[in-house]
């Protein structure tokens, strides 16, 4: 299959946004928490994630403006402008599947099933103790402590929580989950109503006939590297707070019980 600049570009839009959704676990200080809320707000409400112009000299730029026309007659995105200048791109689900496949990341289908693993969780007590939100450690199978992910005897524990995580983000990505860290990085889950909708269907079909690409997985960690280095660096107001850390003591309770 041959790669064109328009799938490197599309690949790297979406390793943005990916960036955007996975689960907040840095210090809740300064700019970060507050751009990471308004980048997925601006997300879900349609308004797409700010435009960033990526190329090494001016012709390469024109080249990234020429290959999102054409990616947004394709169906694949949307891109909003302001006097002649495209100032936010906003992703269709079609290019998400699409950059998905390219670069070899999980989709709707592993979004679906961490939702479906999680109402699981949900039914067999989680709900019944009072509990909205559900420990990472309990979904992926990890001891319910952090003693579990340190130095190499933890190796696969943190390998296991790492591919949770993946597995979760496009359902960060649809609404069908939402996220919450405490002070500490710990992350739990909860599942939203558009998620339980989504279970009462059929699971999404993964997408075929595209092949992993190297430069494609390539352009996605170079653009979710570069949304990283942006949202922890956006500047501080002190008028917004953002995202708010979810507090520790909600672990207790499955954890005294030893689930996991």
């Amino acid at each position: 299959m041959q790669i064109t600049i328009d799938d490197v570009l599309l690949c790297r839009l979406t390793g943005e946004l990916w960036a955007v959704f996975v689960p907040w676990r840095r210090p809740w200080t300064g700019g970060g928490p507050a751009a990471v809320y308004f980048a997925r707000r601006a997300f879900h409400e349609g308004s797409g994630l700010r435009w960033r112009h990526s190329g090494r000299d001016r012709d390469e730029r024109d080249e990234n403006v020429e290959a999102l026309g054409r990616l947004e007659r394709a169906g694949l995105l949307r891109r909003r402008v302001e006097r002649t200048k495209v100032v936010a791109v906003q992703l269709e689900e079609a290019g998400i599947e699409r950059a998905c496949a390219l670069a070899g990341a999980c989709g709707w289908r592993a979004g679906w099933e961490t939702c479906a693993s999680l109402a699981r969780h949900e039914a067999e007590g989680a709900e019944e103790m009072g509990l909205r939100w559900v420990p990472e450690w309990l979904l992926a199978g990890t001891p319910p402590h952090w003693r579990c992910c340190v130095g190499e005897a933890g190796r696969e524990n943190r390998q296991r929580l790492a591919a949770l995580e993946a597995r979760a983000i496009p359902a960060l990505v649809l609404g069908w989950l939402e996220s919450a860290a405490d002070l500490y990085g710990r992350v739990w889950y909860a599942l939203a109503d558009p998620g339980r909708c989504a279970l009462a269907e059929t699971p999404p079909d993964e997408v075929s006939g595209v092949e992993r690409d190297d430069e494609c997985d390539l352009a996605w960690r170079e653009g979710a590297h570069a949304m990283y280095t942006r949202m922890a660096t956006a500047p501080r107001s002190e008028r917004e707070i953002g995202l708010l850390p979810l507090p520790a003591s909600l672990s207790a309770p499955l954890a005294s019980r030893g689930r996991g």
